[in-house]
């Protein structure tokens, strides 16, 4: 049973759930309410769930102990555990703080899953100062490790818990603000975005509504051609993602970017954005991390191409509307008797240029211009 009621101070039902919480109704009484968690949890180490920065709750009654923390008093008094997991790109420290949980917790940070042979704990706390029974630590992690957090009870404690994790990396970079926006043309550019701060919330591409990054730079690039311009941040050791505007000043919250993604265009899972660029033309690049996700080392390629010939359109995206584009201009190349519809340069319009086109439609979703 998920909802216990009560309109006297009487619970109805057999027992309440060490998980519910107590709700008062409008009408009087008190609905009692399971907890619902905001985010998974593993009861082993094994199947730990990353984590990102933020603040998660759960409850760990019915979860087994499957470790005894060394800050943690008698193993015996330790009890039912839940398990966590943190992976960055960078250098940095990673607090946990347990405040608002509703029973006596204690943390601890594991270089590996108990029974490993070369496992160490490397944090721990029980009651920390001036929290009462709850518990905060930091550690300091290193880039790509993986770190095993168990949150657990002591002396019988089970319940609600509440987990922040802030992940603070220091002084950020001085073009963590679109003022302080690097100045760049085509190239390579290799850089960390650990220390960066989020950034604001600001319009994505259409359908995304407003878009966040977290640990996020800005870059001012111009055009040094006419072309469609790529961003590509493919060799990046995160999920890195991008953002695009073509106003000669820093966008405000009015101002939509021309290219957007956050993320899975690369195998890997980084961002690539294509655009239209004019010779001279000034971009402001954001580049950052989905909300909620570490930063990292990203590697960034900014590169002016020919225009693409499956744009047909020439908005600087190859989809859809490019073929329905160039099947009108077929239609009225035909029905005109001139060239404009000549995809394949025979001298000729005929149903050779549809199948020309179509190959160099396909060929630019699957991989580029």
């Amino acid at each position: 049973m998920g909802v216990f009621l009560h309109s006297t101070g009487s619970l109805v039902g057999r027992w309440r759930h060490r998980c519910a919480k107590a709700v008062a109704r409008p009408t009087g009484g008190v609905v009692y309410v399971y907890n619902q968690p905001n985010f998974a949890h593993s009861d082993l180490c094994a199947g730990a769930v990353p984590l990102r920065q933020g603040t998660f709750t759960g409850c760990t009654v019915g979860a087994g102990r499957e470790y005894a923390a060394s800050c943690g008093g008698a193993p015996l008094g330790q009890t039912a555990d839940v398990w966590f997991s943190w992976t960055s790109g960078c250098t940095g420290t990673l607090t946990l703080d347990t405040a608002g949980s509703d029973f006596n917790t204690v943390l601890s940070v594991l270089t590996g899953c108990p029974g490993d042979p070369d496992v160490a704990q490397i944090a721990c706390n029980n009651d920390a100062s001036g929290q009462g029974v709850t518990s905060r630590l930091s550690f300091n992690y290193e880039p790509n490790r993986t770190y095993y957090i168990r949150l657990g009870g002591v002396a019988g404690g089970e319940g609600n818990y509440v987990l922040q994790v802030t992940d603070g990396n220091g002084n950020p970079p001085a073009n963590n603000t679109c003022t302080g926006a690097q100045d760049i043309t085509d190239g390579t550019y290799h850089f960390s975005t650990c220390r960066a701060g989020a950034g604001l919330s600001m319009p994505g591409c259409a359908g995304q509504g407003f878009v966040s990054f977290d640990h996020e730079v800005w870059f001012r690039y111009t055009a040094p051609r006419t072309g469609i311009a790529t961003v590509d941040l493919c060799g990046s050791n995160y999920p890195a993602a991008v953002a695009v505007h073509a106003q000669a000043h820093c966008p405000t919250m009015l101002d939509a970017p021309v290219a957007c993604s956050t993320g899975g265009d690369c195998p890997e899972g980084q961002a690539r954005v294509q655009f239209a660029a004019t010779e001279g033309q000034q971009f402001y690049i954001r580049v950052g991390s989905p909300d909620g996700f570490p930063g990292g080392n990203a590697t960034m390629t900014v590169s002016v191409g020919t225009p693409c010939p499956a744009d047909w359109n020439d908005d600087g995206v190859v989809n859809s509307t490019d073929i329905s584009a160039f099947l009108t201009t077929w239609l009225a190349s035909v029905q005109a008797n001139d060239l404009a519809a000549d995809f394949n340069g025979d001298q000729s319009v005929n149903s050779t240029d549809i199948s020309a086109f179509l190959t160099a439609w396909l060929q630019a979703v699957q991989g580029g211009c």
